[in-house]
């Protein structure tokens, strides 16, 4: 019973102890308790030099070092598939579209008209937003030139008449509501931004936008894409079915009908976004002849970062509104022109592929070469194909692939990077 009470510090039992003999006090469990105190229980204290302490920091700051970027990797990985699922959610609607209209929604309606995106709330889960458009008159059809009942979806939703900026809707709340559509954001990329409340693009901001494609294999690249309609007025007198045929991608716009009087002016100039009679949409996947899992429809966008939380004129063509595609600065935030320029892709966030990125997109030498694809992953972009498929590009990929996977009926069978 004594066993572990006379262990010396070194786990021996004295010898004294194993052969009977204590101590003179007699009748005592231990024996000589003043003289062999220091042998029977001995403690040792036990701590860290200074030099063990900064080694244990020192593999602690390692272990830290290498696991961080796993995390990061590991949190990647997780926005980028969320990514990717936002991307399928437009696709499933565009598909839904399709089913119900036997027609591809239009890029827009018209400069200043609902949006390819708002077109598509109805199939997006999002039919209460859909309703509030159409209560605010922004799906109105005209009766009379320039009707008061029809209003514009542009960053104050106004119908232009007894000045400058006529009777607002766009309230604080509706704009809210057109941020909340969480599809429309890649989770890489804006942080808290959804929406900006002032600027020329003042509204909901979207990281995705459809492919545009415009004679971009013989150099016919416009930069004022949301013009380029069929009406019942001639563009062109010369040549009346000139801007019918130039978009070559997977989307069009609207055939439109405006009302007797409207000018041809107002018509090429974007004013008479509240004149039109009517519209219909006339292009379906039928005219996607290459198949649907070879056609992109919706890409990534580029956008600096410098451009999130600036609110100027400059950094809304690049990051503003998904609403409206007027003035021109705007309609690259709709759709992205997908382009022969060799700086088509970003190589990164904030990528000098050209001298003036920090101007807005609607320069002297072609809004074009701004408006490139990429994202706010790392070393790629995600691609939305026609059949609902995801692909994630690298920023490497040649233009001239994207080019002939947009333009959707030129026969080439291009094997996807």
């Amino acid at each position: 019973m004594f066993g572990c009470a006379f262990r010396n510090f070194h786990g021996k039992i004295p010898t004294n102890v194993k052969h009977g003999r204590l101590g003179k006090t007699g009748g005592g469990a231990i024996w000589n308790r003043k003289s062999s105190r220091s042998k029977l229980f001995c403690s040792s204290s036990f701590g860290f030099t200074l030099v063990e302490l900064l080694v244990v920091i020192a593999i602690i700051g390692v272990l830290i070092a290498l696991l961080l970027p796993a995390v990061q990797a590991a949190r990647e990985a997780a926005r980028r598939m969320q990514c990717t699922n936002h991307q399928k959610q437009i696709g499933i609607a565009t598909h839904n579209f399709h089913d119900s209209q036997n027609a591809l929604p239009p890029i827009c309606i018209s400069a200043d008209r609902p949006t390819i995106l708002m077109i598509l709330f109805p199939y997006l889960e999002q039919q209460a937003l859909h309703e509030t458009c159409m209560y605010n008159g922004l799906y109105t059809k005209a009766d009379t030139v320039n009707d008061a009942d029809v209003y514009k979806s542009n960053e104050t939703w106004n119908n232009d008449t007894g000045s400058t900026t006529g009777t607002q809707h766009m309230t604080d709340d509706i704009l809210k509501g057109l941020a909340g559509v969480s599809y429309f954001r890649c989770p890489s990329s804006h942080g808290s931004e959804t929406y900006k409340k002032t600027g020329d693009g003042r509204g909901a901001v979207s990281d995705y936008a459809a492919a545009v494609t415009k004679n971009v294999l013989t150099g016919d690249e416009t930069r004022h894409w949301w013009r380029f309609y069929s009406t019942n007025v001639a563009n062109d007198a010369a040549n009346p079915t000139k801007w019918q045929r130039t978009f070559q991608g997977p989307f069009r716009l609207p055939s439109l009908r405006f009302v007797a009087g409207t000018t041809q002016g107002d018509i090429d100039s974007g004013g008479a976004a509240r004149s039109i009679e009517d519209w219909s949409y006339d292009f379906s996947m039928a005219g996607w002849l290459d198949g649907s899992s070879n056609q992109i429809t919706f890409v990534e966008k580029h956008i600096p970062e410098w451009a999130y939380a600036d609110i100027g004129t400059n950094a809304n063509s690049w990051d503003g509104a998904y609403h409206f595609t007027y003035p021109g600065s705007q309609a690259g935030n709709v759709g992205r022109i997908i382009s022969s320029y060799a700086s088509l892709i970003a190589r990164g966030k904030n990528d000098p592929n050209r001298p003036d990125e920090n101007t807005n997109w609607d320069c002297a030498n072609h809004r074009e070469g701004n408006e490139m694809l990429g994202s706010s992953h790392p070393d790629s972009f995600n691609v939305l194909f026609g059949d609902g498929s995801v692909h994630s590009f690298s920023r490497t990929v040649h233009p001239r692939i994207v080019i002939r996977l947009a333009v959707a009926a030129d026969g080439e069978v291009v094997e996807l990077p």
